[in-house]
C-alpha cells in the first residue's frame, strides 16, 4: 500500500469518527426519547415531541435510571386518567411512574411489569386491565423489543439489555431527525404528544381537541367506530380470539 493511500484512509478514518462523535453528541444533548436522561433545557429540549412515537423506547430507558417502587401499568386510558400524586398511593412507596403504554397487549403489560421489578423491587402497581388487550391478534407491534428489557419472559437476567437502543439513539438518521424536531417543536401550541415527567401523557388540552371533532357527542361517536373496527377487531384479521392458530399462545395464561 503506497504513503497516499495509507494516508487517505488515516484521514477517512479520523473524519468519520469526527462526523459520527458530533452526531452523537448532539442527539445526546437533546435526547429525543428520553433514552439517555440528558439535562432537560428549556426552549432546547424541555419538551419532547418525538417521546410518544418511541414509547416503549423512552419507557423501558426512564424505568432503568428511575427505579420507581410504584408504578401504573394499561393503556392509553391509564396513560392519561391516573396521576402519580394521587392520596390513594402508599406515601412511603417513591419514586412512582406511569408505565402506561398506548395500545398495549396483556404480554406487553407483563414483560414491562417484569422489567420494572428486576430494575427495582415494586411495593405498589396499579394495573388497568381492557378486554381488547387479551386478543392475541394485537400481539407483536413493531416499535417492541424483548432486547431492551431487563429479563426474558423466564426471568432470566438479559445483560445487554441497557445498550439495546443505544445505536438507535445516538447514530442513527431517524434520532436525527427526531432532535431537529425536537428543538422546532419546544415553542408549539400543540400539546398532542407531550409527556408529563410522571410518564403520564399531558392531557389538559383534551377540551379544546373534543370541541374541534365537534364536540362530546360527535367524538365519543367516532371513538366507538374506532373501538369496533381497530381495537377490538384490528386489521388485516379483524377477529378477536385468546388463542392463536398458529403459535397456540393463550392470552389468559
Amino acid at each position: 500500500m503506497t504513503i497516499k493511500a495509507k494516508n487517505y484512509l488515516k484521514i477517512w478514518f479520523l473524519s468519520f469518527l469526527t462526523i459520527s462523535g458530533c452526531f452523537a453528541f448532539f442527539n445526546g444533548l437533546i435526547d429525543p426519547y428520553s433514552v439517555v436522561g440528558s439535562t432537560e433545557i428549556k426552549g432546547l429540549n424541555q419538551r419532547k415531541p418525538e417521546f410518544s412515537d418511541h414509547l416503549r423506547m423512552g419507557k423501558a430507558a426512564i424505568i432503568n435510571r428511575l427505579k420507581p417502587k410504584g408504578i401504573i401499568l394499561g393503556s392509553s386510558r391509564a396513560e392519561q386518567a391516573y396521576d402519580t400524586e394521587h392520596p390513594g398511593w402508599k406515601t412511603q412507596v417513591r419514586p412512582r411512574y406511569n408505565l402506561g403504554l398506548s395500545a398495549v397487549d396483556i404480554y406487553e403489560l407483563l414483560r414491562y411489569f417484569q422489567h420494572a421489578h428486576e430494575t427495582q423491587s415494586i411495593e405498589q402497581a396499579i394495573v388497568a386491565l381492557d378486554f381488547y388487550m387479551f386478543n392475541v391478534y394485537r400481539f407483536d407491534k413493531p416499535d417492541f423489543s424483548e432486547n431492551r428489557l431487563a429479563v426474558t419472559i423466564d426471568n432470566k437476567p438479559n445483560f445487554l439489555y441497557k445498550y439495546h437502543d443505544m445505536l438507535a439513539a445516538f447514530l442513527s438518521e431517524d434520532a436525527f431527525l427526531s432532535s431537529i424536531t425536537t428543538i422546532r417543536r419546544q415553542t408549539s401550541k400543540d400539546l398532542s404528544k407531550d409527556y408529563l415527567s410522571n410518564g403520564q401523557r399531558a392531557w389538559k388540552h383534551k377540551p379544546r381537541v373534543i370541541l374541534k371533532k365537534g364536540g362530546f357527542n360527535e367524538s365519543f361517536s367516532q371513538y366507538e367506530k374506532n373501538t369496533l373496527r381497530i381495537t377490538y377487531l384490528p386489521p388485516p384479521e379483524n377477529m378477536y380470539s385468546f388463542t392463536h392458530p398458529k403459535t397456540k399462545q393463550y392470552s389468559l395464561e
